[in-house]
């Protein structure tokens, strides 16, 4: 699956186009970003699931194409790479006296009063 994202307008109003084919993103990709199109032509294209557009050349402002497979393993990597970076923190953490020290008053929860002396039952 492809997206391809247009960023347009006064306002920088931006919309997403999706294609299941590559050829498809790509042919509406190179329309969108070519250079020898007047500045007032108007850009006419669709998607593969019914969306269409039709813009003035010179109010796009940029274009984006991402083939969504390769983005979403971007996605997953950087998931792993945050998970590294925390276990990697905590590591760190529980070397240094005073972290580790807190850590693990934390971790014993609140002191508990009994109200018989001893913690004794005396019946």
């Amino acid at each position: 699956m492809y997206s391809l994202t247009i960023c347009f307008g006064p306002t920088a109003t931006v919309w997403t186009l999706l294609f299941k084919e590559a050829d498809r993103a790509q042919k509406a990709h190179a329309e969108l970003t070519s250079a020898g199109v007047p500045a007032t032509a108007v850009l006419s294209l669709g998607d593969d699931f019914g969306q269409e557009v039709a813009l003035r050349a010179d109010q796009i402002h940029g274009v984006l194409l991402e083939d969504m497979d390769h983005s979403a393993l971007a996605q997953v990597e950087r998931g792993i790479h945050q998970a590294r970076t925390q276990a990697s923190a905590q590591d760190r953490a529980m070397s240094d006296p005073k972290i580790r020290q807190s850590i693990l008053r934390q971790q014993q929860g609140p002191a508990v009063m009994s109200p018989v002396p001893n913690g004794r039952f005396n019946g």
